[in-house]
């Protein structure tokens, strides 16, 4: 959904990482996921792979080089769904990389659909934590 010529800003789906959560069968308490500590920021792109958006293509501050990555989890990990606007010239290169690298993913552009799209998503992701 990229034109030729770079956009400025983009909207997004953001959301938070659980602080805490169960994990495996003996319901160990874990903190954050593996690559993001608890309460960061991701970037989360659209659907792309049919599965019912339950892995989600990511781009937060890594926790351990607390640079910008780009990474494949869970979406029971996020919570807090909400739409932004974003400028940063990192996470926008990283969402240009994706869709130039991988035919499965793609991200929002900075139209008013785009925007419409997202609102219904984090609406309806919201309504499913309840």
């Amino acid at each position: 959904m990229m034109n030729d010529d770079k956009l400025e800003w983009r909207w997004a789906l953001v959301g938070n990482i659980v602080y805490k959560h169960e994990y495996g069968e003996n319901h160990e308490i874990r903190y954050g996921a593996r690559k993001f500590r608890g309460g960061t920021r991701v970037v989360l792109a659209p659907p792309c792979w049919g599965d019912g958006y339950e892995q989600v293509n990511v781009i937060g501050l890594s926790r351990y080089s607390r640079k910008y990555k780009k990474s494949v989890i869970r979406r029971n990990l996020i919570t807090n769904y909400r739409v932004k606007k974003i400028y940063s010239p990192t996470i926008l290169r990283i969402m240009e990389e994706t869709e130039n690298n991988d035919s499965h993913c793609w991200w929002w552009d900075n139209t008013e659909e785009s925007y419409q799209e997202i609102i219904k998503l984090a609406n309806s992701l919201n309504s499913k934590e309840k």
